[in-house]
This record gives structure tokens, sequence and C-alpha cells, in this order.
């Protein structure tokens, strides 16, 4: 079956790791805006019981599990198992990824529409980085992202030993200044040190790198590039640090013919200049940012700890629903356990 632009048919893929109530509440939300779309969720194996308890109801879709870590090839390996369960089984042409922690701030069906007519094969923002790396501090952050993808990374657990934890804080101060050799970086998250050190073989000649946001909006055409990259390509970024912010964004930009727009589609907090735990967690007060941005969805939200910014970002949306604005009445909400076509 094929759509108009004017209709288009979506699938929302969600990767997920905690919450499953939340995860559920997400996708009644999506499935409400969009009633036609399609919702395939991924959930990290080491979370736990996965939503619906692993039983959803069509056109809710869960993918086999596997183990994701932060920062490593894991991410892009549960990204490409969403892309490729939804390409190969749903008739779809636009594919979205999410978050568990994003919500839709826009009516999604119009948003849907302009983008399927845009022209457009994937929204994907990202920064264009360095054509190499340099030494010493100058450009200091967009330096430090093009060694995660150039370098070749190792993960280490953080030491026991105190004195061997603080000689690796300086050994980090000091690749600051030496990148092109060696990129050192503290993972609190992970407890744990990542180390890159310059590779042997060369990346893919003539190749330019870009960095940006893992969160992106695929039609057919680019999806099926993204599951048909080069090996060898997706070899080089499986040895690199945080994939997810350079694999799918530098890749599908050396795809031919494929139209890659800068275009984000997630509104996220700007990064504080010493970023704090949770420090990306929405509050009511940054609901008018939201808006203004004019993006079609948000993170973080978290309905158990902060529940008033969901309804805040809910009623913004319904307010601009065209059946609200003719007076009829849609249930934006259905009891906790209940599932779509149950």
């Amino acid at each position: 079956m094929s759509t108009s632009p004017k209709n288009p048919s979506f699938a929302y893929l969600l990767l997920t790791h905690k919450d499953p109530q939340q995860v559920e509440d997400l996708t009644r939300r999506l499935l409400d805006l969009s009633p036609g779309s399609q919702v395939v969720v991924h959930h990290d194996a080491d979370s736990g019981d996965p939503p619906w308890r692993g039983h959803p109801s069509a056109p809710i879709h869960l993918v086999e599990r596997c183990r994701v870590s932060w920062g490593d090839w894991s991410m892009i390996e549960a990204t490409l198992r969403l892309i490729r369960y939804a390409v190969d089984r749903l008739d779809a042409d636009w594919f979205v990824l999410l978050s568990g922690e994003h919500r839709p701030a826009v009516v999604l069906p119009q948003w849907e529409a302009s983008t399927a007519a845009s022209g457009n094969d994937a929204l994907l923002a990202a920064e264009r980085l360095p054509s190499r790396l340099r030494f010493g501090s100058t450009d200091f952050d967009r330096n430090q992202y093009l060694a995660r993808s150039r370098l070749h990374w190792s993960l280490f657990d953080r030491p026991r030993n105190d004195i061997a934890h603080r000689s690796m804080g300086l050994l980090m101060k000091l690749s600051s200044r030496v990148r092109p050799v060696l990129s050192v970086e503290y993972i609190h998250r992970r407890e744990a040190w990542a180390i890159g050190r310059a590779r042997r073989d060369r990346p893919v000649p003539g190749w330019t790198f870009y960095r940006g946001s893992q969160w992106f909006a695929l039609n057919r055409r680019a999806a099926a590039a993204a599951l048909t990259i080069d090996p060898a390509v997706a070899e080089w970024f499986e040895h690199g640090w945080i994939p997810d912010e350079t694999y799918l964004q530098t890749a599908l930009r050396h795809v031919p013919g494929l139209v890659v727009a800068d275009v984000p589609t997630t509104f996220v907090l700007d990064t504080p200049e010493k970023p704090y735990p949770g420090w990306m967690q929405l509050s009511p007060e940054d609901l008018p940012a939201v808006r203004a941005s004019g993006l079609p969805f948000a993170r973080k939200v978290d309905l158990a700890g902060r529940p008033e910014v969901v309804a805040g970002m809910d009623d913004a949306v319904d307010q601009q629903r065209p059946e609200r604005r003719s007076g009829s009445t849609t249930a934006t909400s259905r009891a906790p356990n209940q599932v779509p076509g149950a």
C-alpha cells in the first residue's frame, strides 16, 4: 500500500531502558495523536520486565531485546534492530527514533504531512567536524568529538586505588593537548575510563565526520540505506566512542543522492557550563521554550516525578488539535493497563 504525502504512514521507534509504565503511556499518547501510526519498542535486556509484560497488541510491537550500554556500539545495534524490524514488517513511509523519555510537543498529523512533503529523506541534525585532529586546546569540544570517531577506544573500570585514579585524571588533562595520539575521558555513569588511541588504518578516504543528535526521522529510502552501510565503515565506528552521535549522522551523509536535512526532531535543554545530575530533565519553566521551538518532540520528561510537565505539554498540544477546535471530543488517555486494540 502506498500513501500520499498528505496521508503518510509513520512508525515510531522507541529505544527504552526503564519505567515500563511511562513507555506504555508515551505509546498511548503517540497512537492517540497519530491513530494510523505504529510503535516499535526495544527495551534494554538489563532493565527487568518489558512494557506490556512482553505481550502488546498491534499496532504495538516489541523487538528482541539486547543489552545496551551507554556510549558503546550496543546503542547502534539496538537502533538498527528497531529500524530493521520496522522496514521488514511494517508498511510505513517514515521511521522516527525516540526514547521512553520523549513526549510529543505538536499535533503529529500536521508534522507528519509536512515532513513527508518536505523533499527530504532524513531529518538528522548534526554539525560538521574538523577535517583532522589537532594538537593543543584549540576548538576543544569539536576536537574531542572528532577524536571519538577517529581513535580506537577501549573502556577500563575505575581503578580501586585512588592514586591510580588520580593519575588517570592527570593523563586526561594531558590528552586534551595530544588528541591525535591519545584521548582520555572519565565516564561517570559507568564509573570507567575510556581511552582512545591512534589507529594504524585510516578512515574512509575523503570522508567528513559529523556529530549530532541520535534522535531522527528517516523515510523508507534512508532507513534502507542505514541497514546497508558498508560493514567496513560500521566496523570503524564500532571501535569508536559514543557512536550514536556520529555513525548514522556521518554515514548517511555520504550516501549518493540521499537528502539529509540538518533539522532536529527533539527539543533538549542546552548543556550547562558545568553539567550536573538531572540537568536534562524538563521542568514547568521550560515549557514555553519547548513550544517556541516548534519541534515535534521534547525530552527528558518524568511521568512519575514531574507529571505536571507531561500534563502541560499534552494540554498545549490538545489545544491545537483540529477536533478540539471544532468542539468534538476525543479521548486522550486510557486506563494505565489498557492496550490499544486489546
